[in-house]
């Protein structure tokens, strides 16, 4: 009878976990809060609106890839990526966090999406994704293809000294 009685419990339980209104509240909450932080933006040194959680520009189209490669006085940091790439989205997050750690003044970094621009992806030879950029002076200095962050970091503090 004891059995039989926690079997009942057990599946009301499991039952009530997996209940979808009982969750869309929590649910939804939870995603209008990650909507909220990537509503609230900034202008990062050279003008640019970047998510103010974020040191990180969103390339929006070929003359705005230019306009960012035409800042001589920095290192530019692009990162070539696509949404549906395993690699990228567990490079995304380190890349976040060097332009957030680098000084604005030496560095912009930026991101492409390859899905979305791939006039300059074809322009810049990316074959493989991720692939990171080196600009200095608007010409390519070095690069990066694959998700190798100790190799990025290793360019970045070269050209931080």
């Amino acid at each position: 009878m004891i059995a039989v009685i926690a079997t009942i419990l057990l599946i009301l339980l499991v039952i009530t976990s997996r209940n979808p209104a009982t969750n869309s509240k929590t649910s939804s909450k939870s995603i209008n809060k990650k909507n909220n932080i990537n509503k609230v933006h900034t202008l990062n040194s050279i003008g640019e609106e970047v998510d103010a959680d974020s040191g990180m520009i969103e390339i929006r189209n070929k003359s705005h890839y230019h306009s960012i490669l035409n800042d001589k006085k920095k290192l530019i940091v692009l990162d070539f990526y696509s949404n549906t790439c395993a690699p990228c989205k567990m490079l995304a997050p380190f890349m976040e966090k060097f332009a957030n750690f680098y000084d604005e003044s030496k560095f912009t970094f930026g991101k492409v999406n390859c899905d979305n621009l791939p006039e300059i992806v074809g322009d810049n030879g990316v074959t493989g994704m991720p692939t990171t950029i080196f600009y200095k002076n608007g010409h390519e200095v070095e690069r990066v293809v694959g998700a190798n962050v100790n190799r990025i970091k290793q360019i970045l503090e070269k050209h931080n000294k």
